[in-house]
């Protein structure tokens, strides 16, 4: 590009940390936004002057970005080897209490001396808003599981309470007739039949009740 069209271009994006880089990753042309912050702590990775290897600035930076610091620089080297027309990363900053998140963005020239533009945008404010995002979906998922929960209690409550009503209600008829004289033995055997009957039908309840896990793990794995 000829220098009126790179001028162009940085008064274009004056407000934005840009910079570009000729094919071997030095810095040809930065924005007033990139020299302002080259030595600030945030972003860590505008950095380096005109006349440096960007991609060797980008491994001097602090240990704990090493990380960054890698698929960084394995990105604008494949930009630049034209192994790659477009990349993208994203990266935290620490700032305070909370982290500051920045967009790294790099686009290759299409033109026969290459290079490429790179820009960092400070994307904390969408950052956080996903976040807040995913508080609240959390939350309602959270409140949703309770609320089935509660309502697979009250349906449990509701199912068990027949057969033990039953079974107390038996329990006190066969108590009462024990005190008669003579104890009539049909009756009693009639009331402890159906006790058995009610205790057989609250167990099998309680074992439909711990079969569902197991069954939710099952088509879990037949999803996945």
């Amino acid at each position: 590009l000829k220098d009126e069209a790179f001028t162009s271009a940085m008064i274009a994006t004056a407000a934005s940390r840009v910079a570009i880089v000729d094919r071997r990753g030095v810095l040809v042309r930065v924005s007033e936004a990139w020299q302002r912050t080259a030595d600030s702590a945030a972003p860590p990775f505008v950095t380096g002057a005109l006349g440096e290897d960007y991609l060797a600035c980008c491994r001097r930076v602090d240990p704990m970005h090493d990380a960054d610091a890698g698929a960084i620089v394995h990105g604008i080297d494949a930009v630049l080897r034209g192994e790659a027309r477009r990349f993208a990363h994203e990266y935290a900053a620490s700032h305070g209490d909370s982290p500051v998140w920045f967009a790294l963005t790099v686009e290759r020239f299409d033109r026969y001396e290459g290079g490429a533009v790179i820009a960092h945008l400070d994307v904390t404010e969408r950052r956080r808003a996903e976040h807040r995002a995913e508080a609240q979906r959390s939350q309602v998922e959270h409140i949703a599981r309770v609320a089935a929960v509660s309502d697979l209690a009250a349906s449990i409550a509701h199912e068990l309470n027949q057969p033990l009503a039953a079974i107390l209600t038996n329990a006190q008829a066969a108590a009462r007739l024990v005190e008669r004289t003579p104890v009539p033995v049909a009756d009693l055997r009639e009331i402890l039949g159906e006790i058995q009957d009610d205790d057989r039908r609250a167990a099998e309840m309680i074992g439909r009740i711990r079969s569902l896990p197991r069954q939710e793990l099952r088509c879990v794995g037949t999803i996945y």
